[in-house]
């Protein structure tokens, strides 16, 4: 039987992806900002919709905690922008670009794409986009632009938001490069591969190029030596982390830092993360609304040595961005996807066989990745990364079904 509208959302969801590098670029619709992937997730959605009408396709079950972690943070973002007075237009927006077509699309995710192959061929697009953007950024010209210092940021914000964009497809790359054995292919995607690791260097983004590395690492541990090597590489890597922060701390380097007594980046992000700990330490419960970040940040200079970096719109931490702009109800959200996305990809790693293993290993590489960069950077709000991070969320979650249909095939 035919199924064309089925089809054809299965192909508007690759669109979605094929769209990601454009997200700065909108139209308007009745003065309401839409963004190219947003357009794209739109008609991914009316064609499910048309394909469900023709009995087509049926809708599938979501999972609560899902559903439940998207809740917390809508919720968190319209009380903590209600209780800053800032509930207006602009923070509509946010939570349109942020929060509801990345989840919209995940949803969508979860009701055509069925199978790991359909999760192989998404990723695969989603590594050529990655090597499309970075070949182009290599090329002198309008997508090869670089700051006063010469780092590479393209047609991106900034060399950090072009670093962001090009981690995933930095660690999917070797999903390829080690199943290809036909000796051109393999040869063309380990080009590829290095074309978006100069770039990524190009960048001179630290925190975005040791998540890089680090997640790829992951990413062979994990394939290899399956869940208990890759969980415990990730709580080694944590324990070093934490470590570091806590010599910082113990011999006075900290509070250096904190001053500006010394003029490096870590030493910015640890002004601003002082900074942003003064506003939650003022607001726990409910933070300072969606977009709000740099006024109040500007407000606070003030009550604190002079700033070694004004334009900051984020506080260069994702767990704290979660918390100011959606209060401990967002962040409680944000952390139970977190949870989902981890426990999916770990129940896939359970497999035997690297094959086997190599998929949710990258998905278990890809959220690690995401943590580890937005440690020091913003790696969720913004819409490409937003719709990335829903995507490995999603993609994840089809192996925590896939383990149980398969535990009672075997237990029958």
């Amino acid at each position: 039987m035919k199924k064309p509208f089925y089809s054809l959302s299965r192909y508007s969801l690759f669109l979605v992806i094929l769209a990601l590098p454009f997200s700065d670029a909108r139209v308007e619709w009745m003065g309401i900002p839409v963004y190219v992937p947003e357009l794209a997730v739109l008609l991914s959605a009316l064609l499910f919709l048309i394909s469900m009408r023709r009995k087509e396709s049926s809708a599938r079950t979501v999972p609560k905690t899902m559903l439940l972690g998207f809740l917390l943070v809508l919720v968190g973002m319209i009380a903590s922008a209600y209780a800053a007075g800032t509930l207006a237009e602009p923070t509509y927006g946010a939570m349109k670009s942020w929060l509801v077509f990345p989840a919209v699309f995940g949803f969508l995710l979860t009701q055509v794409f069925r199978s790991e192959r359909d999760i192989r061929e998404a990723l695969f697009i989603w590594f050529l986009v990655s090597a499309t953007v970075a070949t182009a950024t290599l090329f002198p010209g309008p997508t090869g632009a670089e700051t006063y210092d010469g780092r590479l940021h393209s047609f991106f914000l900034s060399p950090n938001h072009l670093a962001l964009f090009l981690i995933p497809g930095s660690i999917i790359g070797w999903l390829f490069i080690s199943g290809i054995g036909n000796i051109p292919k393999h040869f063309l995607a380990l080009t590829l591969e290095g074309l978006i690791i100069l770039t990524l260097f190009r960048t001179e983004s630290h925190g975005a190029i040791a998540a890089s590395f680090l997640g790829t690492a992951i990413y062979f541990i994990g394939a290899l030596f399956g869940r208990r090597g890759a969980i415990r590489l990730v709580l080694g890597i944590g324990i070093i982390i934490a470590g570091l922060f806590a010599f910082l701390h113990l011999s006075g380097q900290w509070e250096r830092l904190s001053a500006g007594d010394v003029r490096h980046s870590l030493a910015s992000r640890v002004m601003i993360w002082n900074v942003a700990g003064s506003m939650i330490a003022e607001k726990p419960f409910f933070g300072i609304g969606p977009r709000s970040f740099q006024e109040a940040y500007l407000a606070r200079q003030e009550s604190f040595p002079p700033y070694l970096e004004w334009a900051v719109p984020h506080p260069h931490n994702v767990f704290l961005s979660f918390w100011l702009s959606a209060g401990l109800l967002g962040l409680s959200g944000f952390l139970l996807l977190l949870i989902l996305l981890f426990f999916g990809a770990v129940e896939g790693l359970s497999r035997r066989g690297v094959s086997s293993r190599s998929v949710p290993a990258t998905l278990f590489a890809l959220g690690s990745a995401a943590v580890l960069a937005g440690l020091v950077d913003e790696t969720y709000f913004k819409t490409d990364l937003a719709i990335g991070f829903w995507t490995i969320l999603t993609f994840s979650i089809h192996y925590v079904s896939a383990q149980r249909k398969q535990k009672q095939k075997t237990s029958e």
